[in-house]
């Protein structure tokens, strides 16, 4: 993640912006996000300093306590659990566009997209943990959010083994063809 920091600082702005922009589009939220004069002016300085913060790769106790407040919060104005997931989606999906216009394609990216998805499913956790405990979430919802967010994981991973197998394979033909 450390490795990532000159391209989050290059990138943040234009990824906060479409965060925003993508958000604004559903009416339900917008509402909620102009509630208050300059909440959104507020809420994207925090979205930048989050993003930013993601790439000191610091996951300390302030860390945790700074999510699971975030997560309160989120859950004390009435967010609703999905567009919070689907919010946590999308930057992950922002994230991942602007690696990848940075460095290309390739197998080389992985290390950074799984460290990137440990990130944000951990912050999503701790989200969902205040929503539960909360009680704005029931168990039942709870466990298929879990559900949803393992079979995430183990699609990753899956893609992650292929990336592998297919460069371990070319390097075999390469060598085989040399011989």
């Amino acid at each position: 993640l450390h490795d990532l920091r000159p391209l989050a600082r290059a990138s943040v702005d234009d990824v906060v912006q479409r965060f925003y922009d993508h958000l604004l589009r559903f009416p339900d939220l917008r509402e909620l996000l102009e509630r208050e004069p300059e909440r959104i002016t507020r809420l994207r300085t925090l979205q930048r300093e989050y993003f930013l913060s993601i790439t000191d790769g610091t996951f300390d106790d302030a860390y945790v306590e700074s999510r699971l407040r975030v997560g309160n919060t989120h859950q004390n104005v009435g967010l609703e659990p999905s567009w919070y997931i689907g919010a946590f989606a999308l930057y992950l999906r922002l994230a991942i566009r602007a690696l990848v216009a940075d460095r290309g394609e390739g197998a080389g990216l992985l290390p950074a997209i799984e460290a990137l998805v440990k990130t944000i499913t951990f912050d999503m956790a701790l989200a969902m943990r205040t929503y539960i405990y909360g009680g704005f979430v029931t168990r039942d919802i709870a466990d298929q959010l879990g559900r949803a967010a393992n079979l995430a994981e183990e699609a990753l991973q899956a893609r992650a083994d292929t990336e592998r197998l297919k460069d371990e394979r070319a390097a075999m033909v390469v060598h085989d063809l040399k011989n």
